[in-house]
């Protein structure tokens, strides 16, 4: 397998091409279609996924059937990390945006890495500090902005999460 995508994951990506090579190793690759659901809320959990090609939304489903777009990820992101630190189930759904393939990486594989290669965890933490941060932001906005500003942020992330900048503008396909 290339570690060429292994370099672009914010958790690998400081190490040396030897300690991707052996991380590669221990990758399962899947392959979903588009709008195919991943993870459920409340699954087991014990796996991390690394996307490779595609794109998904994290979600969450209210009692009363709205989802809630949590986030977008794309190449190079990864999810999963919570229940394989904690043991808990899933905290939210994940669905495929388009055909999509992720890498796979057990939960005993990942704490044997976390480890041997202490540049992961520090990197994981700056990772889940940012997605706090941004969590908190989102709060915020929602609890204390109007309906403008809440549409204004929201157009914000998507542009962050989603945008391709092409002369100049951000673009976001539509979904």
């Amino acid at each position: 397998m290339e570690t060429s995508i292994l370099a672009t994951v914010p958790i690998f990506a400081d190490l040396d091409e030897d300690a991707l090579e052996k991380i590669a190793d221990l990758l399962r690759k899947r392959t979903y279609p588009k709008n195919k659901m991943i993870l459920m809320e409340e699954d087991e959990g014990d796996t991390l996924f690394v996307i490779d090609e595609g794109s998904v939304k994290i979600t969450r489903i209210s009692e009363d059937g709205r989802e809630v777009i949590l986030s977008m990820l794309n190449a190079g992101d990864f999810f999963g990390e919570m229940s394989i630190f904690d043991g808990d189930a899933r905290s939210a759904n994940v669905v495929t945006l388009e055909d999509s393939e992720v890498f796979l990486l057990k939960r005993t594989d990942f704490l044997h890495l976390l480890e041997k290669y202490p540049k992961i965890s520090i990197s994981l933490l700056q990772e889940l500090a940012g997605r706090l941060r941004k969590s908190d932001e989102l709060i915020e906005s929602l609890s204390l902005g109007d309906a403008e500003n809440r549409i204004a942020l929201t157009l914000l992330r998507l542009a962050d999460d989603l945008g391709i900048y092409k002369a100049g503008k951000v673009e976001i396909e539509s979904l």
